[in-house]
């Protein structure tokens, strides 16, 4: 079944290479979630004449390189959505590379508003850093599963994201749903209320919290008039910590933002 669909793929891109004069000028949504068997090469060529193309999602692709991306910058001007995800090939430099030069692009009105870059395994707090600088028009980010080390660096970058990107609305920055994040500060809560009550009585999730500890106070200030962004986290010390992100970053975005992982399918 691999090799007939292999053919069919090499075939129908030796037929759009042959015709030269084809152009998709309707084509403005390509979606190739599920198509894992296709070359960087035909999907170039796809892209190469779709000149209205302004979503473009590609999934589990193994060999893209910066041609895709040189592409898009030349091809495609009015491209305002692109979703690459497990695509395990991607790095900083090229990302980087394509979102700058997507700033600089003169082609106004056309920024780019939804990127989802999720599991990415050579994705690292370089490609974080860079979208705070050049992809100030996003409304949808999504950058689950990269390769990220340092707790406080991350969360200062994420940080500059939200203050840089204002029309933000739906953010991702982990797989974690909000209800097992907050079965899990729950369960630390009563944990750490239990082992400090003198007679370890069970409290109520309201007594837990108004008795919280140092570990747990973000849940009682994220509640407060003076919780804001800027007490998250105010350095880019490189901090390492079993977490990639902090319990005061997630809950903060948890509760500003949208985690809607389906947001491209509404698209069309």
């Amino acid at each position: 079944m691999k090799n007939e669909v292999d053919n069919l793929f090499n075939n129908v891109e030796k037929e759009l290479n042959n015709q030269h004069f084809i152009q998709f000028s309707q084509l403005t949504y390509l979606d190739f979630k599920g198509c894992h068997n296709l070359s960087n090469d035909f999907i170039c060529t796809l892209v190469e004449k779709s000149t209205f193309l302004r979503h473009l999602r590609l999934h589990n692709i193994t060999d893209i390189n910066h041609q895709i991306f040189d592409k898009i910058l030349i091809h495609c001007p009015y491209m305002t959505s692109l979703s690459l995800s497990q695509c395990c090939s991607i790095t900083d430099d090229m990302v980087i590379n394509f979102l700058k030069r997507k700033e600089e692009s003169d082609y106004s009105g056309d920024a780019l508003t939804f990127l989802c870059l999720s599991n990415n395994i050579l994705l690292t707090e370089k490609t974080i850093e860079a979208i705070a600088l050049y992809a100030k028009q996003l409304i949808s980010l999504d950058i689950s599963g990269l390769s990220l080390q340092f707790t406080n660096k991350n969360d200062y970058l994420v940080k500059e994201i939200l203050l840089n990107c204002p029309k933000l609305t739906n953010v991702i920055i982990t797989p974690i749903k909000w209800k097992d994040f907050q079965k899990s500060m729950n369960k630390n809560i009563y944990s750490n209320t239990a082992t400090n009550n003198e007679n370890n009585s069970k409290l109520t999730l309201n007594e837990s919290i108004l008795k919280t500890t140092d570990s747990n106070e973000f849940l009682m200030n994220s509640t407060s008039e003076t919780y804001s962004l800027n007490s998250i986290i105010n350095n880019n010390i490189p901090t390492k910590t079993d977490y990639i992100f902090s319990n005061k970053l997630l809950y903060y975005i948890f509760c500003h933002y949208t985690q809607n992982k389906n947001i491209f399918d509404a698209m069309y």
